[in-house]
């Protein structure tokens, strides 16, 4: 029976050994396409910059795959809010370049891991706005604003669109 103790408390130590250097490698990676990406981006080389945050994406739902067969929900939370923050990026991108297509499965794919974000709310809001969309924007704004309704920046996009007389239902 100890033996069996011994075995198996060996055995965590080296599994947790490895997802230590796993994610310490994991972040060096990271590391470096990061800066790849700040030096693309300046050249102004898109399409690289794009398969840059699509390597770091798959990246992250790998590393996040391992997370969850090892049970460590709270890492995986914290991965979670970093791919998040990198699709934010990516989406950033994706709007400078106007790929409508790829920018919405993106939101949907980032809806998927929080749909209770109200930057990603804001962000959608400010694509449909650029779109000329103004009801769907207006629409994602009033989200947002619900998720975060301290907000400046939100309230002040409300009352842009009472003022100018594009509110649908939420206003009137």
């Amino acid at each position: 029976y100890n033996e069996v103790n011994i075995k198996n408390k060996e055995l965590f130590n080296v599994m947790i050994n490895k997802d230590l250097f796993t994610d310490r490698l994991f972040e060096l990676k990271l590391e470096s396409s990061t800066k790849k990406i700040n030096k693309l981006t300046e050249l102004e080389k898109y399409d690289e910059v794009l398969n840059t945050y699509d390597e770091i994406i798959e990246r992250y739902n790998q590393n996040i795959e391992v997370l969850k067969n090892t049970y460590q929900g709270n890492e995986v939370k914290i991965k979670n809010k970093e791919l998040f923050n990198v699709m934010i990026n990516k989406a950033d991108i994706l709007i400078k370049l106007d790929e409508d297509n790829q920018l919405r499965s993106l939101y949907n794919e980032m809806l998927g891991l929080d749909k209770f974000s109200p930057v990603l709310y804001q962000k959608i809001a400010e694509y449909y706005e650029k779109k000329g969309q103004m009801q769907q924007a207006h629409k994602n704004y009033e989200s947002a604003l619900k998720l975060d309704p301290t907000n400046d920046y939100l309230i002040e996009k409300i009352e842009e669109f009472y003022l100018k007389g594009l509110c649908w239902k939420a206003c009137k």
